[in-house]
This record gives C-alpha cells, structure tokens and sequence, in this order.
C-alpha cells in the first residue's frame, strides 16, 4: 500500500520545478471544550500523499535536480 502514496508524491514532486520543495500540513485535532476533542480526520490531501493518520503532521516534498525526496514531520508525544 504505501508504493501508491510513494507514487503520488513522485507525481507531484515531478511537477515541482527544478530545486524546489512544498510543504503540506496535515490536519490538527479540533477542540470540543477544554477536556474533549472532535474525532480527528487527516486533511484529504495529506492523506491521499501520505496514507498517514497522525494529528499535527506535516510533509515535505523536494525536487532538487530531478531527484524527488519526502518526508513527515511529526510532533513529540507528551
């Protein structure tokens, strides 16, 4: 499964011009009150780049000489 998100980043990271990169935040959990939370849904476009459910996440995608190369972010757990 995760050759189909490593094959959509490579389709948009050939996109990118030469020497450049994107960043694509993911989503954050959304607060109800000061004790619970809505149940978390991942920002469709991060997900559908990354299969990856993680609040606060956020993506790289660089283009640097046609060599396309990723990577998540993800905050510490407390």
């Amino acid at each position: 499964m995760s050759k189909v998100y490593q094959k959509r980043r490579h389709i948009l990271g050939n996109l990118l011009p030469m020497d450049c990169a994107i960043i694509i935040p993911g989503a954050d959990l959304k607060y109800r009150n000061a004790d619970s939370s809505y149940n978390f849904r991942q920002d469709s476009n991060f997900y559908y780049l990354s299969g990856f459910c993680e609040a606060d996440s956020t993506m790289l995608i660089v283009n640097t000489n046609g060599v396309i190369t990723s990577s998540v972010f993800v905050p510490r757990k407390r």
